[in-house]
């Protein structure tokens, strides 16, 4: 599975920016999902611990609801978050059967999808660190 076009995206928040050629961890979230909420500090350890990595927030939640929870998170505001209008996360979640979110999915400089799965699981960090630093 290659890289979704990031270009589709609406940018709620943006901290850094896509240059060709990144590695890219994008987490499929929802805001009203506790097991998403909770893992935002872990997803900020993450793109704070590896600068070379982009890492993405992506939300199919209406714009103006993620534009809210984003203005009143001062720990979502150090992420980069976007949504996608046109069913990207769905298209993603289903083409590899994942029913829950947060989900991982990391992307390699060549953008193909080297890993995906739970964010806070250990494996996440060690493909992390191979292709990030």
């Amino acid at each position: 599975m290659s890289l979704p076009d990031l270009s589709q995206l609406v940018q709620i928040n943006q901290i850094s920016e896509y240059a060709e050629g990144m590695p890219v961890l994008i987490i499929c979230y929802s805001t009203t999902n506790g097991r998403s909420i909770t893992s935002v500090p872990h997803i900020i350890e993450i793109a704070t611990k590896f600068p070379t990595l982009y890492t993405l927030v992506l939300s199919q939640e209406n714009e103006a609801h993620v534009k809210q929870i984003v203005e009143n998170s001062t720990t979502l505001q150090k992420l980069n978050v976007s949504i996608s209008t046109d069913n990207m996360v769905a298209t993603i979640l289903q083409s590899l059967a994942v029913e829950t979110t947060p989900h991982a999915f990391l992307y390699s400089t060549e953008q193909k999808l080297v890993w995906h799965g739970e964010i806070a699981d250990s494996q996440c960090m060690q493909y992390i660190a191979t292709i990030a630093e």
